[in-house]
């Protein structure tokens, strides 16, 4: 275990990556608000019971209740695009770009002039949609998570063409609570402010904003995060490959291809089953049953389960997503992707703690890493039997192979599928043949040069855990900012990749063990 306890106070200018570079540091400029007279809109539980409060109108949205986000229980979480399908979070062939991997959030704040006044009530998600939507924010501050061309995308064109960020927009005046990723997150805001608001159990980061312009944080406590999370990243990849074969199967004609597909389907998702009932119903609300504990389970430590990727408190980043190395280079006070203007004031980011695992990946011919549908990646540290090299089964990776085979011309090449995985409704998927065929047939395997190291369960590199973070951001504020408590209890990285040290990322070291309470970089 590794910690960073920050009891000193940050207070101060920091101005990030050019500070060096100036003849005159200045303060930075504040939102701007043009204070409208504007309507107020009262929020119910009932206004979440179908989905995403998508909020497109300005005005100041109060909470009336506490509200737990579990939408369309009886339609597996997900959005209902058949029969009377739910217009705003559907396309032509099933959910829109936007909404292709479940709700990702509870609101989503798409215009200007929006105000959400949580009124001393509580905004967190149900249990049983933590676990089965693991990529969730309780606040968007965008129409869509990813901005286009970045994301895990499950069709052509990605999320979106188009995102809508929010401006001079705030969040106030309660309780952000569970969620399985972020409290806030967001691209391209401009003008927000957080102001009185306690974040607690969340699993990747209380508020992590990407390219943002011109942001106040101010008496603000990020709790910690969630100490209790039921599964590992396995189980949401589950989740997908069982959510995208059931989209597709009635399109693959009956054969051998489609027996052994929905198999596999039908295995995992049973296992997923056992899953739900011991996590939701069981007495421990933890994974018992000893195999599938073993595919799904997070490890305890200290009578804790914790995320096994990347943790942050709070994080400032260039516009897009936190899934690369370190930066080393400083865009320039002028990029318009850089966040700029973040003001941090009399603000507590305490108990940022993970379990941060390494997963050892698999590179294709070309140097890119073997992932499934939504982007998962495919672990070989956990499948390769370290003294024989054989394939060690386990039903994710039997469900993955099965998908990857079929839709290779060189493999089992089957037309319907083939043609899915070339039109993108196979999402990600990008497992090479000779991977497949040593899983399926024995053969064997490249492995010169071929495994990829410091990375995680997304093929994100590996970070570690970070109370406060400032990557390519121009001028930040903190005043009475206080992190303390910083954990890692991930230990050190595999052997298979060599040496770590000198890597050409910038990373020194394999960075997936390291924690610290606050990190400026790029």
């Amino acid at each position: 275990m590794r910690t960073a306890t920050l009891l000193a106070v940050f207070s101060g200018l920091l101005t990030v990556a050019y500070a060096a570079r100036c003849a005159q540091v200045y303060s930075p400029d504040p939102p701007k608000f043009r204070h409208p007279r504007l309507d107020t809109f009262e929020l119910w539980a009932s206004d979440f019971t179908h989905g995403t409060k998508r909020l497109t109108e300005p005005g100041i949205y109060k909470f009336m209740e506490d509200v737990q986000f579990n939408p369309n229980r009886e339609s597996n979480w997900y959005p209902v695009c058949t029969g009377v399908p739910q217009t705003e979070y559907c396309g032509e062939h099933g959910p829109s770009k936007a909404y292709q991997l479940g709700f990702f959030a509870g609101i989503t704040i798409e215009s200007e002039d929006i105000h959400v006044d949580l009124n001393g009530h509580t905004f967190s998600q149900h249990p049983e949609h933590a676990l089965q939507q693991r990529f969730f924010a309780l606040i968007e501050l965008a129409s869509q998570p990813f901005i286009p061309n970045q994301g895990p995308a499950a069709t052509e064109g990605g999320f979106g063409s188009t995102i809508n960020a929010c401006r001079e927009c705030s969040v106030t005046n309660g309780v952000l609570g569970r969620s399985s990723h972020h409290g806030i997150h967001g691209n391209g805001a401009e003008d927000f402010a957080v102001e009185k608001v306690v974040f607690e159990d969340y699993e990747v980061a209380a508020i992590s904003c990407n390219g943002c312009k011109r942001v106040e944080i101010i008496e603000v406590e990020a709790k910690g995060t969630f100490q209790q999370i039921p599964v590992r990243a396995t189980y949401s990849a589950a989740r997908f490959m069982t959510i995208f074969w059931n989209a597709i199967k009635s399109h693959v004609p009956d054969g051998e291809a489609k027996t052994e597909i929905q198999a596999k389907n039908d295995a995992l998702e049973s296992a997923m089953q056992v899953v739900y009932a011991e996590v939701i119903d069981g007495a421990t609300n933890h994974i018992e049953t000893a195999e599938i504990k073993r595919q799904f389970a997070l490890p305890e430590v200290d009578g804790m389960r914790l995320v096994d990727g990347n943790t942050y408190g709070m994080t400032f980043h260039s516009n897009g997503v936190l899934v690369g190395p370190f930066t080393t280079a400083f865009l320039g006070e002028h990029s318009p992707i850089i966040s700029k203007d973040i003001r941090i004031a009399d603000t507590v980011i305490k108990n940022t703690m993970g379990h941060v695992n390494e997963v050892v990946g698999y590179l294709t011919a070309d140097g890119a890493v073997s992932v499934d549908v939504a982007g998962g990646t495919v672990r070989m540290s956990e499948i390769m039997d370290p003294e024989t090299g054989a394939y060690v089964p386990d039903l994710l990776h039997d469900m993955r192979f099965a998908l990857a085979y079929w839709s290779d011309p060189e493999g089992g090449n089957e037309t319907a599928l083939v043609y899915a995985r070339a039109k993108k409704r196979l999402g990600t998927i990008n497992i090479p043949i000779e991977l497949v065929k040593w899983a399926r047939d024995g053969e064997a395997l490249p492995t010169e040069d071929r495994f990829m190291c410091n990375i995680d369960s997304m093929n994100h590199k590996q970070k570690g855990v970070i109370g406060l973070f400032l990557q390519q951001v121009f001028r930040a504020e903190l005043e009475r900012v206080v992190v303390q408590n910083t954990v890692n209890y991930g230990a050190v990285g595999s052997d298979a990749c060599g040496n770590y040290w000198a890597q050409p990322d910038g990373h020194f070291g394999y960075t997936g063990s390291q924690v610290r309470g606050g990190a400026v970089a790029g």
